[in-house]
């Protein structure tokens, strides 16, 4: 896509070795649609607002948990006090014993689910899964 803002690891990154930085969001404000030449965690821990991933409108609150791929685009739009936290990392950096993509339901493959509702404290429900728009 032309003109695409795609977020860069040196703007987040202090080094080639560094493979994990968080990045505060308070608050998250309207944000054009980018892409980054890294991965990341969003976690949602106040406030709403609307995130579109690749095309697709989530309504987004506290409790939201999104797992972003370096080649998804996404933006926010319509937040309300939305407070988030960014986890930020470069896969090639990071050395695991575990494939730990396959242990994380609907990473991967066709059925893939970028989203997921964290319980709150007292919900027996745990994960209720994504909700799309």
């Amino acid at each position: 896509m032309a003109n695409q803002l795609v977020l860069l690891k040196k703007d987040f990154f202090t080094n080639d070795g560094q493979a994990v930085a968080v990045a505060d969001r308070y608050p998250q404000n309207v944000f054009a649609e980018h892409t980054h030449e890294f991965c990341e965690l969003v976690l949602v821990w106040r406030g709403n607002g609307l995130h579109v991933l690749n095309d697709r409108p989530y309504r987004i609150t506290r409790g939201d948990l999104f797992y972003i791929r370096a080649e998804d685009r996404h933006s926010y739009t319509s937040v309300n006090d939305l407070v988030l936290q960014n986890i930020i990392y470069c896969p090639e950096r990071l050395t695991l014993n575990l494939g730990w993509e396959s242990a994380i339901p609907g990473f991967n493959g066709s059925e893939r689910r970028p989203h997921w509702r964290l319980g709150s404290v007292g919900d027996e429900s745990g994960a209720a899964g994504y909700q799309p728009a």
